[in-house]
C-alpha cells in the first residue's frame, strides 16, 4: 500500500503542478485527487502506527483530519471524471455532486460515531466512503472504456492518437483495480468482520490490486518511450 502511496504522490504531484502552469481543471482536479488521496491514506497508516497510537484529542484530530483529506481527493475524482467525459451533460454534473456529497457525509457519520477517537473501521461511515469510491472508480473505468473505444473507430480513419487511446485504457484498468480494493476491504471488514491485512486472500487481492494500480496509473498520466512506440507501431 506504501508503494500505491508513493507512485500516488508522485503523480498527483506532476499533474498538480502541470495543472497550475495550464490552468486546466481536469489536470488540477486529478492532481488534487492523488495527492489528497496518497498524504490522507499514507498520512492515517503511520499516523496510527507510530505517532497518535492511543486514544485522546489529538488522536481525534488527526484521523479526522487524514479522513477529511480522503474524503476531498474522492470529490476530486468525481470532479475530473465528470469534467473530463461529460462535462456538458446535467445528469453528470448531479452524479458528479451527489458522490462528492456521499463521501463527505460518510466523514460526518464516522465524527457523530466518535470513530475517530478510537480508528475503528467496522463502521456505517465507512461502508458509506467505500461506497463513494466504488462508485466513482467504476463510474471512472466504464467511461474509460467507453472513450476509448470511440476513440479507436476513429483511429481507423487517422483521427485520433494510438499513444492516448493506451492512455485512457490504462486509466481504466488502474480505476478497476482502485475499486477493487476497496471491494476487498468491504468484503474482509463487512462480510468475514476481520481486518484485511489479517486474512491472507484479502491481502493478497489488495497486493494484486495495488501492483496493477501502480503500474496502470504511471503508465496512463506519464507513458515511458516503450510504451509511446508500441501503442504507436500496433496501430500502423
Amino acid at each position: 500500500m506504501l508503494v500505491v502511496a508513493a507512485v500516488t504522490l508522485v503523480v498527483g504531484a506532476r499533474l498538480l503542478a502541470r495543472g497550475v502552469r495550464n490552468g486546466k481543471v481536469p489536470e488540477l482536479a486529478f492532481g488534487t485527487a492523488f495527492l489528497c488521496a496518497s498524504l490522507g491514506t499514507a498520512g492515517a497508516q503511520i499516523g496510527q502506527r507510530f505517532w497518535w497510537t492511543e486514544p485522546g484529542e489529538f488522536s481525534l484530530t488527526m484521523n479526522a483530519t487524514c479522513f477529511a483529506i480522503q474524503v476531498v481527493g474522492t470529490s476530486a475524482l468525481f470532479l475530473s471524471t465528470w469534467r473530463i467525459y461529460r462535462p456538458n451533460e446535467g445528469w453528470s454534473f448531479l452524479l458528479a455532486a451527489t458522490g462528492s456529497s456521499i463521501a463527505v457525509l460518510a466523514w460526518v457519520i464516522r465524527f457523530m460515531d466518535g470513530d475517530f477517537m478510537l480508528a475503528r473501521i467496522e463502521t456505517p461511515g465507512i461502508a458509506v466512503y467505500h461506497a463513494a469510491r466504488v462508485a466513482v472508480f467504476a463510474w471512472a473505468a466504464i467511461e474509460s472504456i467507453r472513450y476509448s473505444g470511440l476513440l479507436r473507430r476513429r483511429l481507423a480513419i487517422g483521427l485520433a492518437d494510438p499513444v492516448v487511446i493506451q492512455q485512457i485504457s490504462m486509466w481504466g484498468v488502474a480505476a478497476v483495480a482502485a475499486g477493487g480494493v476497496s471491494v476487498v476491504i468491504v468484503t474482509s471488514t463487512f462480510v468475514l468482520h476481520r481486518h484485511p491485512l489479517e486474512v491472507p486472500a484479502a491481502l493478497g487481492a489488495i497486493m494484486l490490486c495495488s501492483v496493477v494500480l501502480s503500474t496502470c496509473m504511471w503508465c496512463a498520466f506519464f507513458p515511458p518511450q516503450a510504451l509511446r512506440r508500441w501503442a504507436t507501431s500496433r496501430a500502423s
